[in-house]
């Protein structure tokens, strides 16, 4: 069995010895070079501290090396990588576009007639039932969309689905085109999922009826240039 080899008491020390080479005290004062060389030599148990000492004799050893420059990338250098196009999908609908854009043109002409004429509240329909019946019979006029508040036409057209009617649908399908006049620049998320709905309804009932399903359209071209429903493109 090796004989042990005695131990010097410790001196409590604030910092080692001073590296010639990296210009730093040792974290360690009790290490020094002396013992982790005795320790391999002589095959001495290592404690702790001994330890660490052979770890930094070791590091002491190892020969320095340089990290490899790296040449920056250039335009030639860089890889050239494939455009992925996703197939049959446009940035836009050039039928969508041109609806947007005789509703825009027909809602400045909406505001001029608000500008240049008098208003009379008076001659709307006083309820939705009354509402259903002038809208069966009665073909739109500036004078009733000039007076006719935003809340109104979107309960209007929340409710229109369930009012369509065979004889009267191409009536109510220009209602439904006009009342896109009357759909401001910016809408809160509320009153955008409730013309989302009516979108949906309208391209669920009637879809035979050429009318209807081209104010179908005009709505869905509010909704998705006017307030940003990418989502409805292809609805």
């Amino acid at each position: 069995m090796p004989s042990k080899r005695k131990r010097n008491p410790l001196q409590y020390q604030t910092s080692g010895s001073l590296d010639e080479e990296t210009n730093q005290r040792s974290a360690f004062p009790q290490i020094d070079n002396n013992s982790a060389s005795e320790s391999l030599e002589y095959d001495i148990p290592l404690d702790g501290l001994d330890y660490l000492a052979t770890v930094r004799e070791e590091a002491r050893k190892l020969v320095p090396f340089v990290a490899a420059r790296r040449e920056p990338e250039t335009r030639e250098t860089i890889p050239l990588r494939k455009l992925e196009i996703e197939a049959g999908k446009k940035s836009f609908d050039p039928f969508l576009r041109y609806l947007l854009n005789i509703i825009d043109k027909e809602g400045e002409r909406l505001e001029q007639y608000m500008e240049s004429s008098s208003l009379d509240a008076s001659i709307l329909p006083k309820n939705l039932q009354q509402w259903r019946v002038y809208i069966e019979h009665k073909a739109p006029c500036w004078a009733i969309l000039a007076v006719v508040d935003l809340a109104t036409v979107l309960e209007i057209l929340e409710s229109l689905s369930s009012w369509l009617e065979k004889d009267a649908i191409d009536l109510q399908s220009q209602w439904i085109f006009c009342f896109c006049y009357k759909l401001p620049e910016l809408l809160n998320g509320e009153d955008i999922s409730t013309l989302r709905s009516v979108l949906k309804s309208l391209r669920s009932t009637h879809t035979s009826f050429p009318a209807l399903q081209m104010s179908a359209s005009a709505l869905q071209a509010v909704l998705v240039y006017r307030y940003g429903q990418k989502d409805l493109f292809q609805t």
